[in-house]
Formats: structure tokens, sequence, C-alpha cells
């Protein structure tokens, strides 16, 4: 039933992506005008259009976020543009990661003997976060591989949440010029040093809590 369910959005999301190319396209090109018209001037028409591309990001990533987030921004002011790619970023994430846990999660066991997939699983919420942060890797990947990984759910929602939140607004920054190219780096390094630094208080006190315990 799962399985059922996992194909059913997908072949959904699938449609949308094709009846969509064009507008891709407009976004791509920056020709928003042309697709606004498009998308007309009922708001719920709009937010749920914009929602569809957000979600559809985090399954094919054919869109870069920046120009989604750069789009939303452009369409809703800087604070609404945010927090609206905020909750499509996140809830993208979320849908595609519940997607695979149920639909592509028994056929990784056979990769259960890997070490590497051990360390993933065992350090799920610092893997998650630091991805996030740094988006070496596409964002549907990201999220498929944590859902036929065994991380913990809280830990996967804990580490997108947090990540996302700091890079959309970092992207958000970006889009409005408040922060320049060169000095995106700076920032990135800051927030992942501070980052890295409370993760290791929170080890440091759970490990403690556990030696108490014993």
């Amino acid at each position: 039933m799962k399985l059922i369910i996992f194909l059913l959005v997908f072949i959904l999301i699938s449609i949308f992506l094709l009846n969509q190319k064009e507008w891709i396209g407009y976004i791509k090109a920056g020709d928003w005008y042309t697709l606004k018209e498009l998308m007309g001037n009922e708001m719920k028409s709009i937010l749920l259009i914009t929602m569809g591309f957000m979600i559809m990001q985090n399954v094919f990533s054919l869109i870069p976020f920046l120009l989604l987030t750069m789009f939303n921004i452009w369409l809703f002011g800087f604070l609404y543009g945010y927090l609206w790619s905020l909750l499509g970023n996140i809830l993208g994430s979320l849908l595609v990661f519940y997607l695979a846990r149920y639909g592509l999660q028994l056929h990784a066991k056979k990769y259960n003997h890997l070490t590497i997939k051990k360390k993933i699983e065992e350090n799920g919420f610092m893997v998650i976060l630091m991805s996030r942060l740094i988006p070496i890797f596409p964002s549907s990947i990201i999220n498929v591989v944590g859902g036929v990984s065994n991380i913990k759910a809280k830990d996967y929602i804990l580490g997108t949440f947090i990540g996302h939140t700091i890079f959309v607004l970092i992207l958000s920054a970006l889009s409005v010029g408040i922060i320049s190219l060169d000095q995106q780096y700076s920032v990135y390094i800051i927030l992942i040093i501070l980052v890295m630094g409370i993760t290791i208080l929170m080890v440091k006190k759970q490990v403690g809590l556990k030696i108490k315990m014993n």
C-alpha cells in the first residue's frame, strides 16, 4: 500500500513537471513578468504553483533553489518570500524523505553492511545538518538518501529544519544584495563553526548524562 502511494505521488509530480516545462524555462531565464501573467492574479493559484515548484525541486533538482527563492522574494517581498521559500523547502524535503522511506527503504537493506552507511546513520543529525548548510549534493539526493537509510526521522527533521532555516536565509540575503558572493563564504564558515560548537556541546552533555546514569 505504501509503495502504491509512493508511485501515485511520484506520477503526479512527474505530470506537473512535464506540463510546466515552459514555466521552468521562464524561471531560469528570469522572465518572471511573463510567468506571473500566466499564473494569474489569484493568491491561491500563485501559492499553489510556487509550492509545486519548490516540492518539484526537492524531487528532481531541475531549478536552482536560489532562483526559486529570488522569484518568491520578487513576488512576496523579503520577509514573506523567505518564509514561503523556507516552508516550501522543508515540506518538499519531508515529502521526498517519507516517500523514499516507505517506498524504497526495503530495497536499500542489502547495503546495510557498508561501513559508510552505518557511520551516516550513527551521526544522522550532523550529517543532514552539514549537508543542508554545505549543499555539495542536490537536495533531492540528500532527501532520498536520508529516506532509504536508517537515520532517525527526528534527526532528519531537526537537521533539515535548522539547516534550511540558515541556508534559505543566506539565499534570501544574496537575492536582495544584503550580502555579496564574496561575503557568503565568510558567513558559511562562521555558521558552520557555530553549529559544530553547539553540536559538540550537545554530544558532550549527552555523554555526561549517560556516564552519570551508569
